[in-house]
């Protein structure tokens, strides 16, 4: 998970053209992330209006949305009941601004 998130920030997750492994990512680097307990750089992701764009590019817009609020709704479940203190933003303004970026990019994608 690590090593190729590492990658893909130096690279742009709304490709025009996705390859295989950029598609795999879009659909499920949040979820890895989460079973990898990498609750900051989830944070992190699921408000990046890059990664948004990508997966509304790659995976359509029903299937992006479905997903995008899945993992949000995973990530907020993971703020709440982590075991540690997290150096992170309330649970609560994570979703918030998730679902902004999210609300962002569909408008965006509309013009």
């Amino acid at each position: 998970v690590s090593s190729f998130y590492s990658l893909k920030q130096q690279c742009s997750w709304n490709d025009a053209n996705p390859d295989g492994s950029h598609v795999y990512a879009l659909s499920h680097m949040p979820t890895h992330m989460l079973r990898a307990k990498r609750i900051k750089e989830c944070c992190t992701l699921l408000r990046n209006e890059f990664f948004i764009r990508g997966r509304i590019y790659s995976m359509g817009f029903q299937e992006a949305v479905d997903q995008h609020v899945s993992d949000v709704e995973a990530l907020y479940e993971e703020m709440l009941n982590a075991t540690v203190q997290l150096d992170l933003d309330e649970p609560n303004d994570v979703m918030q601004d998730s679902y902004e970026k999210l609300a962002d990019a569909i408008k965006r994608g509309k013009k």
